[in-house]
């Protein structure tokens, strides 16, 4: 910037004076964003990308629209091949499944007591149902959960060879990958 007589002159990076620009018309701009345009940019038929039929990304993605479940039974098979398969060979496929059941289920699966010990009272009228029975009935309940579920006899499972962990992370592992998971009580 340099000061003159006539006010002040804003340099360029080469050091002339810029022109003044205040006096020329600005030509029409186009569209910065599509997305706040809408469509292609052109036509701007469409509010969403996902629904643009014209552009490069999305003209020539024209899947069918068929109901759940008569999608799944075509193409199960297909999904659960490369479900498994991408969490077989794929680090970070893998390390997701396997970070998401330990949020889930962790190492040690057990339940958290807290019998509500006001509804019980209201419900019965049985005024022995107060916090000093509700916390020695959660004690018992989980020491007494605690036993079977971690019975070293495996005796919550059908073949004696998991935990009752175990069995909650396989299932899981199943529901993740394959998009299901089946047990059987017996």
């Amino acid at each position: 910037m340099v000061m003159e007589e006539g006010g002040i002159k804003i340099l360029d990076q080469s050091g002339k004076p810029m022109r003044d620009t205040s006096m020329v018309k600005a030509e029409p701009r186009q569209p910065r964003l599509k997305g706040i345009a809408g469509g292609n940019g052109l036509t701007g038929s469409t509010p969403y990308d996902s629904a643009d039929m014209y552009g490069q990304r999305m003209g020539t993605w024209n899947p069918f629209l068929w109901s759940p479940d008569g999608e799944i039974n075509i193409w199960r098979d297909r999904i659960v091949s490369r479900s498994r398969d991408i969490t077989r060979n794929d680090g970070w496929a893998s390390g997701t499944i396997t970070r998401t059941l330990d949020n889930i289920i962790g190492g040690m699966f057990r339940p958290i007591v807290k019998p509500d010990y006001r509804a019980l009272q209201a419900y019965t009228g049985n005024k022995a149902f107060d916090d000093v029975w509700a916390e020695e009935y959660a004690r018992q309940l989980e020491a007494h959960y605690r036993t079977w579920a971690n019975d070293p006899n495996h005796y919550n499972d059908a073949a004696r060879i998991q935990t009752v962990s175990q069995q909650l992370y396989l299932a899981m592992r199943h529901e993740l990958i394959d998009g299901d998971g089946l047990a059987t009580v017996l």
